[in-house]
């Protein structure tokens, strides 16, 4: 099958699902389906084997492709998001903005909301045109908006000149949601390792959900790249807020 062909018909997407089913592997399927929780089906292709396929689609009619396809498994939800990402690179960035909103509200698994954003590295050329998109995602009531938000946030602005910003964002995010609160404390242990003094004040003074918190400061422990000394910090502060 011709993945780079100009123009997507029904009859090509149909083809193209099946040829995904032919690619699975029903034991990586049982495996992300234990991991992922997920309102898609799984249907069991790897990550690598879903980029190469992106990268044929972005070389034809990608337009057409995002058009035809369609929501049937976990998988293809994925394949749209790394083609958007892919393309994101070549586009004004209006219409970059234009494919985040058409795609956010398909994401519900975290392995979607990650990879997404992860590829998404157009993003750090666009900082200022996408940070309001961005956080008007974490007030959102669906929990995978919100870690959207959050992770978008972990992966393009944690610097200098947007820190104590996104601090506040931090606090700010009350969705009660498990994989919120997971991408905070995730996003938190990131910080510590590229801004640590910064990061400590705010563990200091913060208005996190205590599990939230807590979560932030075992991932910060668990770390390979925080040293002995500033991991003995880090557990003297978890005692005190023991004992506040």
């Amino acid at each position: 099958m011709d993945f780079s062909k100009e123009h997507w018909t029904e009859h090509d997407y149909v083809v193209f699902a099946k040829y995904l089913h032919s690619i699975a592997e029903e034991g990586y399927r049982e495996f992300n389906e234990n991991m992922i929780p997920c309102d898609y089906p799984m249907i069991g292709i790897r990550i690598p084997q879903l980029r190469e396929l992106a990268k044929k689609i972005v070389k034809g009619g990608w337009k057409s492709y995002l058009q035809s396809a369609k929501d049937t498994s976990h998988e293809e939800v994925m394949l749209q998001g790394m083609i958007i990402a892919m393309v994101s690179s070549k586009l004004e960035f209006s219409n970059i903005l234009k494919y985040i909103t058409y795609y956010v509200p398909k994401m519900n698994s975290w392995a979607l909301v990650d990879t997404f954003c992860g590829d998404l590295k157009s993003v750090a050329q666009h900082q200022e045109e996408a940070f309001f998109c961005i956080v008007h995602y974490l007030k959102s009531k669906e929990e995978y908006q919100v870690r959207f938000g959050v992770v978008m946030l972990m992966y393009y602005y944690l610097d200098e000149m947007h820190i104590q910003t996104v601090f506040q964002l931090f606090d700010s995010a009350k969705h009660t949601g498990y994989y919120v609160k997971m991408a905070l404390a995730w996003a938190i242990s990131v910080a510590f390792v590229k801004m640590q003094e910064k990061t400590f004040s705010y563990l200091q003074q913060n208005q996190l959900e205590e599990w939230t918190y807590q979560k932030a400061l075992q991932k910060i422990l668990e770390s390979n790249r925080v040293d002995v000394l500033t991991k003995e910090r880090i557990r003297t502060i978890k005692k005190q807020r023991k004992h506040e």
